[in-house]
């Protein structure tokens, strides 16, 4: 079904200044004109700031992993030491602003470097199983719409893996909360997955009427991701990063269910890696290497619908760059991405997703 579009209240100003102030003190005056209603934090769960526009360089889609009232009733609650600049519910009426623009809202973990310098959304939700519906595709385009024209935030949503270890590089963008770096810059921040990969990117930018970036100068689009390199990788408990999320998804592909996708490699992981070995005469370790991959990789081609193709989905997206949904539907658009990231990488261009492809894919 096509969706609908909606006529979005333009600020007729534009961007202000790199060096105004945005906004006055924690209060409902300083509320942005987009927002339905203003209803405060806490004010212990977020930092009194004096932020300017050259320090808001990003707009981070979280989900609240709940109900619109769980939302802004944390956020309310003076134990819980964690904020939003806006929530977004999936009713009309429901762009309610709770922290100012120029204060600190406590939401990206990491080294709070991407509080510093974020405005933050929370969308009623749950991560990789909500299908969000037009209203809060609708709503939160209207609100990350009017900051980016505000505060001169850039309407484009790169599709990198990782945001910028600081996040003072590059043009800033509007990203989810799995793109936050941790602290030290090796993965994602507490393994978070939100918006996850049933939030529609595509379909938002073309509301804020910007543009889904592969960040590397080129054209967007399927041809703008990036090649592999061969050699199985080795995982193990611990470990964090997109491959992970590639061997939890094979693992359902293989029929052995996973609570989480979360792309951390801790107990659940490791016990299922163990049975997955015992059960196809490997060595059990728990680790995940050449031998262990050999017998994962699931080979996925055109008109397939499974986790495997999930698996690959995800990881041309998140790791590769390239524009394509995570449905795990193996469609013209798949079957695309396979061909150009087997181009990129040098090796056989068939558009199946075979052992060799899977080697590149996590090499």
């Amino acid at each position: 079904m096509e969706k609908s579009r909606r006529n979005f209240v333009k600020l007729a100003g534009g961007a202000i200044g790199s060096a105004a102030v945005l906004g006055s003190a924690s209060t409902a005056s300083a509320q942005e004109s987009v927002a339905d209603v203003y209803r405060s934090a806490d004010p212990s769960n977020y930092t009194d700031a004096n932020r300017t526009s050259s320090d808001v360089r990003w707009i981070v889609i979280h989900t609240i992993e709940g109900s619109y009232e769980d939302g802004y009733t944390w956020f309310e609650n003076p134990d819980a030491n964690v904020s939003s600049h806006f929530v977004i519910g999936n009713e009309p009426g429901q762009i309610m602003q709770m922290v100012d623009i120029e204060d600190i809202a406590w939401t990206n973990g990491g080294d709070g470097s991407y509080n510093d310098t974020g405005v933050n959304f929370e969308l009623e939700g749950y991560a990789n199983s909500t299908d969000f519906n037009d209203n809060i595709y609708e709503q939160t385009a209207e609100a990350v719409a009017h900051i980016c024209e505000k505060y001169g935030v850039p309407k484009r949503h790169p599709t990198f893996d990782l945001a910028p270890c600081d996040p003072y590089d590059g043009e800033g963008g509007v990203i989810g909360h799995n793109q936050i770096p941790n602290a030290d810059c090796t993965g994602v921040t507490d393994g978070k997955v939100d918006p996850g990969d049933t939030f529609d990117w595509n379909y938002l930018m073309d509301l804020v009427d910007g543009e889904v970036d592969d960040g590397d100068g080129g054209d967007d689009g399927d041809d703008g991701g990036n090649g592999g390199t061969a050699g199985w990788p080795t995982y193990s408990s611990g470990d964090e990063n997109r491959d992970v999320y590639t061997v939890q998804y094979l693992l359902e592909a293989n029929g052995y269910p996973m609570e989480y996708h979360d792309g951390i490699y801790g107990n659940e992981v490791e016990t299922t890696v163990e049975s997955f070995q015992s059960d196809t005469g490997l060595t059990v370790d728990g680790v995940v290497g050449p031998n262990t991959w050999d017998e994962l990789v699931v080979t996925a081609s055109d008109g397939d619908e499974n986790q495997a193709v999930r698996a690959a989905q995800d990881n041309l997206r998140y790791k590769h760059g390239y524009d394509i949904a995570v449905d795990g539907g193996f469609g013209p658009g798949t079957e695309d991405a396979v061909e150009s990231f087997q181009s990129a990488s040098g090796i056989l261009v068939d558009g199946i997703v075979g052992p060799q492809t899977w080697e590149y894919l996590v090499g």
